[in-house]
């Protein structure tokens, strides 16, 4: 081996001859820690076989994991843009007929209350209803239900109020689609979609319209949007839902509804449902008033089976409940911006049954006519308290989401430390102790006598 400390003159030849005996050298080395160098000395199989083989099921399940992942995100993405279309194909823009100028549309109704207009057109045109005793030639659009639907701001209340369709009102003047105008004109509530469309079914937008407009002229409401289902709109509904769940106390039979349902409790298809939701004549009294108050039991049913099966929570549950209803309603523009529409409906999510309240408009016999109702002084009590975002006010009948009836109490003005309501002081006699007092400051009782002595 060179000598590099005797040798101090280094060449290139020397310096490369070195390197490469020092390499030597160093590989011949035991303890250097390099590891084995011989296939033998891995085992039977080689170094690179040992590694791709421990990595392999990681890769599978990391490829695996990727794959589901696009699938669902695809998944969701296409049944959100397939939801979309249908909603979007369910608008029928009648704002151009109320508004006098165009408004810029929702995004969010967070934070605010939201009046919707939920109407029922007996009318026998379109897909599936002329088997409800269609006339020929007959396209005239009526709307046989209205419901004034108040979401309150913090979600916490629905309060939806049924209009009798034989409530005399004023119908404003309302813009046609052929660019005229009618002229305000006393009639029937349900009478208005009529009045719009001029009974012509290519007209649905301006009938909705004028509705649109009774309803608020009526009730001094702002209408934010509407919801509008036919027959078949309605019973496709129930059917998405897996019916609704009702129980009966007799057998009820209406012939001219196809109603034929039998005592006790049995699960309503959306045949039987409609059937139930339409009958009059041969059921009840025979009136609209009491197959109101049969409509309202009904949609407390279907609030409670929507929320039992976490409609407004699931998405695919909501998706194919919505898939199999949307192309059988129609919704104002708004509702027709899936944003819109799914943001509103899962922010009702937690509403609960109590939350859930339905009441008919407070009204009177029509002087001249006892077949005809007109509103009375309590119903301009219930609109003022939605106007104002506020729960019903007291002495209103109202019906809960499980069919039950009450009529509204004062709250009491004072309650003790647990919220129970402290009872007001009477005197012997059991008249209502006043806050009056007499020229000495003793309270004086309403019957004339002060409280702990007489005054003499």
């Amino acid at each position: 081996m060179p000598d590099f400390r005797e040798k101090p003159e280094l060449t290139t030849k020397n310096v490369r001859s070195f390197v490469r005996k020092r390499g030597r050298h160093s590989l011949k080395t035991s303890n250097l820690g390099l590891g084995p160098r011989r296939r033998s000395d891995y085992g039977s199989q080689p170094l690179h076989a040992e590694v791709k083989h421990s990595s392999r099921p990681l890769r599978i399940a990391s490829t695996a994991l990727f794959a589901v992942l696009v699938f669902v995100l695809s998944g969701m993405g296409f049944m959100y843009y397939d939801l979309s279309n249908r909603v979007a194909k369910a608008e029928l823009a009648v704002e151009e007929f109320v508004e006098d100028e165009p408004q810029d549309p929702i995004d969010d109704y967070s934070g605010r209350a939201v009046n919707i207009a939920i109407i029922g057109t007996d009318s026998r045109y379109g897909e599936g209803n002329d088997r409800y005793g269609a006339v020929e030639g007959d396209e005239s659009m009526r709307s046989d239900v209205t419901i004034v639907a108040h979401i309150s701001a913090d979600r916490s209340r629905v309060e939806l109020i049924s209009i009798p369709r034989d409530t005399i009102t004023t119908i404003p003047s309302c813009k046609l689609k052929s660019g005229g105008e009618t002229y305000p004109q006393q009639g029937q509530f349900n009478w208005a979609m009529s009045v719009g469309s001029e009974d012509e079914a290519a007209n649905l937008d301006a009938g909705i319209a004028c509705l649109w407009r009774t309803t608020e002229a009526l009730t001094g409401l702002d209408i934010d949007e509407y919801v509008m289902f036919d027959f078949a709109g309605f019973e496709k509904m129930i059917d998405a839902l897996g019916g609704v769940k009702m129980c009966f106390e007799e057998d009820l039979y209406d012939e001219q509804a196809e109603l034929d349902v039998k005592a006790g409790c049995q699960t309503l298809n959306g045949h039987d449902a409609l059937a139930y939701a339409r009958a009059r004549k041969a059921v009840g009294d025979g009136s609209d008033i009491s197959r109101i108050g049969r409509q309202q039991e009904l949609m407390g049913r279907i609030f409670h089976t929507a929320k039992s099966k976490n409609i407004f929570t699931d998405f695919p549950k909501l998706y194919d409940f919505l898939s199999q209803t949307l192309a059988s309603i129609t919704t104002s523009s708004n509702l027709a911006r899936i944003n819109t529409s799914m943001g509103l409906a899962y922010s009702l999510s937690g509403l609960s049954g109590d939350g859930l309240q339905f009441v008919t408009m407070p009204f009177a016999e029509a002087p001249w006519d006892p077949n005809r109702v007109v509103p009375s002084w309590q119903a301009e009590q219930v609109w003022e308290a939605l106007a104002n975002d506020e729960p019903i006010p007291p002495g209103i009948l109202v019906t809960d989401s499980r069919g039950n009836e009450n009529v509204v109490e004062e709250k009491p003005s004072e309650t003790d430390e647990f919220g129970n309501p402290i009872p007001q002081p009477t005197d012997q006699f059991g008249n209502p102790v006043t806050e009056e007092t007499d020229q000495f400051g003793n309270p004086v009782s309403t019957s004339g006598q002060v409280n702990g002595g007489s005054n003499g």
